[in-house]
């Protein structure tokens, strides 16, 4: 999410030029890209995530980014005005045809205000719904803010910008920008590559141990994966970054985001051999399993479970987990399928023997009655597979520790039993990007609005305008936006029922 302005022009200018402009106007700027066609800087000190300035045919676009500071958005339009001085070129607001004949007064301290308070309402209301943090790119780093972090700064998800809370946490995030920008990280040039597909990777912030001690580093960077390696002994160990805080003795850390940490003494090899042990939990056997599958839909080739006699057609690309196998302490179901953005996890349960399946209007009654407000409903259907057996499912949604999983539960008649399917799946990697996306789609149809500081629109019960209250389904998690992200948990558990009706 950002906000831009466009000057129209064809004259050209050197990035210098507008440097010193900037500078004879008082500005002190740091430039992270100096070379068009996209230049990014920000103000000494003060910068979270910088200006923007992108070269394009008929002009210039500044670029302003969302969760910004105060100081990027006063940077903002003097960015604007100086190149306008610079080309004599017309300035035109965002999705706007008319140039803007004060742009001074336009991004002045009203709109400075609104940015400052928009973005703190989408990223919390985001924050709010996906129950998951999000990952900004800062000027110097990335930042990540997510529940934690609010919460330890007493803000509250439902009116963000109520308090001076917010301004507290702004000048945390970008003190603490500042603060590494020096620091040696953990960041490395190393990744790890698809065997099947070398130009997709998972970037590495890499602790290591090296003739007894562990090397030199002033904070944990965020990557794809953390990787503790013992360079004396060659053993090591991979996890998701977001497994981190189990990982690190947070005894010798203080925390400069959700997920990010700056070194506070130095570790031990206690404490390092502690941290491969703790990594060597959250290990997966292969980061890419079927990670070359596009996401779109399953490739149609099938495998049989067999339960109570009958006979099930599921995705091949399940794989049978092993014997007494567990994740995080629990039973693993006994099909998984994990990729770099999505895991699902598939179990049948034993047979319902001389059942019928309810109806759709039946099912969805006994949701409200026999669910708690943990759960929130997404869908229920009912058909009948291509073999001509009744099913029903329900899709719904849960809290959980690391953040949203979504569960399907799918009944399929077999004669006079009815088979139980189970189906859970949970975002991996970046998250939240489908509900900040479709937010600002949603948001532009204006059927998502903000109203006395609260949003409208953005959450609903999917066959109940009356009911408010619960974790209610949001507009992201409509099937219509399924093509739109093919790889995402709820895309996929849609995916997995076509499937089921088809083969069965």
């Amino acid at each position: 999410m950002s906000y831009c302005a466009n000057i129209r022009t064809l004259t050209k200018i050197e990035p210098q030029s507008l440097f010193k402009a900037l500078a004879d106007a008082g500005e002190q700027i740091v430039v992270t890209s100096s070379e068009f066609p996209c230049l990014h800087f920000g103000t000494f000190k003060y910068a979270l995530r910088g200006v923007e300035v992108n070269q394009e045919e008929n002009g210039y676009e500044v670029r302003a980014f969302s969760m910004s500071s105060m100081a990027d958005y006063q940077l903002f339009p003097k960015v604007v005005c100086a190149i306008q001085e610079l080309t004599g070129g017309d300035v035109y607001d965002e999705d706007s045809d008319k140039p803007l004949k004060y742009p001074k007064k336009r991004f002045g301290l009203k709109w400075r205000r609104e940015q400052t308070e928009g973005s703190w309402n989408i990223t919390c209301a985001l924050i709010k719904n996906s129950d998951e943090p999000i990952i900004m790119n800062g000027l110097f780093a990335p930042f990540i803010i997510g529940k934690g972090l609010l919460n330890a700064y007493s803000i509250d998800l439902d009116n963000p910008t109520g308090g001076e809370d917010y301004k507290r946490l702004g000048y945390f995030l970008f003190s603490n920008q500042w603060a590494v920008k020096d620091m040696t990280s953990t960041a490395s040039q190393l990744a790890i590559s698809n065997p099947k597909n070398k130009k997709q990777k998972l970037s590495l912030s890499m602790i290591s141990l090296k003739n007894g001690k562990v090397c030199d580093f002033e904070y944990v960077s965020y990557a794809d994966l953390i990787c503790i390696m013992n360079q004396d002994n060659n053993d090591m160990a991979l996890a998701r970054f977001k497994y981190l805080a189990h990982i690190l003795p947070l005894d010798k850390f203080r925390h400069i985001d959700e997920w990010q940490y700056v070194l506070k003494e130095p570790l031990t090899k206690e404490d390092f051999d502690d941290m491969l042990a703790d990594t060597k939990v959250y290990q997966e056997d292969d980061f890419f399993a079927e990670s070359s599958w596009s996401g779109v839909c399953f490739k149609g080739d099938v495998q049989y479970l067999s339960e109570s006699g009958h006979q099930l057609a599921i995705p091949s690309e399940f794989k049978k987990t092993k014997e007494n196998a567990q994740i995080e302490g629990q039973k693993a179901p006994e099909y998984i399928i994990w990729s770099n953005d999505f895991a699902l996890f598939f179990d049948v349960h034993p047979c319902l023997l001389n059942e019928t399946i309810a109806d759709k209007e039946s099912s969805i009654r006994d949701f409200r009655e026999q669910t708690s407000d943990k759960y929130g409903l997404i869908e229920i259907e009912e058909g009948h597979t291509k073999a001509g057996n009744h099913f029903c499912y329900n899709l719904m949604k849960a809290h959980e520790e690391n953040g949203v999983i979504y569960q399907l539960t799918m009944l399929v008649q077999a004669d006079s039993d009815v088979m139980v399917i189970a189906c859970a799946g949970i975002e991996e990697g970046v998250t939240g990007q489908r509900e900040a996306i479709v937010f600002e789609l949603e948001r532009r149809k204006n059927n998502v609005r903000f109203e006395d500081d609260s949003i409208v629109g953005w959450n609903k019960d999917p066959y109940d305008e009356n009911i408010k209250t619960g974790f209610l389904m949001n507009l992201a998690e409509q099937a219509e936006y399924d093509s739109m992200f093919p790889s995402h948990p709820l895309s996929q558990l849609r995916e997995l029922v076509r499937f089921i009706v088809e083969k069965n």
